[in-house]
């Protein structure tokens, strides 16, 4: 018997809403990045400093994923993501009234509660609003909210000089997920009359924490470039703030071409492996020559623009996993996409502290390289003991 999910034609006005919805999350890891150069100016802190405000917005997702999935599993996705994308709007406004570093920090720490809400539960709403192969297509636009999120951010900061402006510009990041909030409560209203299937509670099983690690190696390596790359521009090549932001959008951009051709390629049969582990190991030399101080500054840039490229590949694997992990455990899909989030967000949250403090120990940012190779070197090892059982259907 089929469900009354798999009757229906997909409705792409509330994928579409959920999407948005994801965006505007994302966009608040881009501000962070966009704004860490006037945030250390106005509050007189240092790199470890700023990289845990990077970092602290995903620290709901690290600690909170699995229990989201759970929640929003057992009550309705759309609520828990509208009350995320509440917190969120919230969080960011509250940060533009901030008028001390533990306030601002604070105010971070709410929108942090509100990022795993989202995440978890967008995927379970396009997967339930979707069907057949367009669920596949579906959850590959899926897989472009974080670097859509952090380019529009990105782009967002070139407006105005930050130096003078962040407060607004905090504001107007607060704004987008209330208006993203808005927008997906009309579409899911306009589509009421589907009725979601009912999904089972339960403990994600082996793959699905080894599919989460992976993730969450991923995360660490691909934060530390793309958080730090604006303040990099300025540091090591000279940039002005608009210029390193704008070259921060361009890399964010650069994910997606990684997402779509990883989403083709695995149409195609390419092994899961192959552009896993690829990915990887491509991201961490781009690393090295974009902080080596021996080489050409455009060399340098070129190395960044091939690190976000190839750094779209490994989410596009990982969420597309999502309906076979949740059939194989047998469990809901937001239960899911929460856990694959918490390993995303332990990653996002470890990855630029543990930067920042061997960047400061080292004096130099190839501090970070020794970071990224490390993360490396356990996906690498990890990768084959995971993907590789999958590409052969044993997963």
């Amino acid at each position: 018997m089929t469900t009354r999910a798999a009757e229906v034609p997909t409705d792409w006005v509330v994928v579409a809403a959920a999407l948005l919805g994801g965006i505007a999350a994302a966009l608040q890891i881009g501000k962070a990045s966009a704004v860490l150069v006037p945030l250390a100016e106005r509050f007189s802190v240092g790199v470890a400093d700023t990289a845990l405000y990077l970092s602290l917005f995903s620290i709901g997702a690290a600690t909170l994923g699995l229990a989201v999935g759970v929640a929003a599993t057992r009550v309705a996705p759309l609520g828990a993501g509208l009350l995320g994308l509440g917190l969120i709007g919230t969080g960011s406004l509250a940060g533009g009234l901030a008028d001390s570093w533990t306030a601002l920090l604070a105010a971070r720490a709410v929108e942090a509660l509100g990022f795993p809400l989202v995440v978890a539960t967008m995927p379970a709403l396009i997967q339930a609003h979707s069907t057949g192969k367009h669920r596949v297509l579906a959850m590959g636009f899926w897989a472009t909210w974080l670097p859509f999120g952090i380019a529009f951010a990105l782009g967002l900061s070139l407006i105005g000089d930050l130096v003078e402006a962040w407060r607004s510009y905090l504001a107007l990041c607060g704004t987008i997920p209330l208006a993203a909030a808005a927008l997906l409560f009309l579409a899911a209203r306009r589509s009421a009359p589907r009725a979601l299937p009912q999904s089972t509670i339960g403990w994600p099983d082996r793959a699905t924490l080894a599919v989460a690690v992976l993730f969450g190696l991923f995360s660490a390596s691909y934060l530390i470039v793309q958080g730090f790359l604006p303040t990099i521009a300025v540091d090591l090549w000279n940039f002005g703030p608009n210029g390193a932001s704008g070259i921060g959008a361009t890399a964010a951009l650069l994910v997606i071409l990684g997402n779509l051709a990883a989403s083709v390629l695995m149409t195609r049969g390419v092994p899961l492996l192959w552009l896993y582990a690829g990915a990887m190991a491509g991201m961490a030399v781009a690393a090295a020559v974009l902080v080596s101080g021996a080489l050409p500054t455009g060399l340098r840039l070129g190395a960044a623009l091939v690190f976000t490229t190839a750094a779209g590949m490994p989410p596009a694997v990982i969420w597309a996993l999502v309906p076979r992990l949740s059939a194989g455990a047998g469990i809901g899909a937001a239960i899911v996409a929460g856990t694959l989030y918490q390993g995303a967000g332990l990653g996002q949250l470890a990855g630029p502290v543990a930067a920042g403090f061997a960047i400061e120990a080292s004096g130099s940012w190839t501090g970070a390289f020794t970071v990224i190779a490390a993360v490396t070197a356990v996906a690498l090892v990890l990768s084959v003991a995971t993907l590789r059982r999958m590409d052969l259907g044993e997963g």
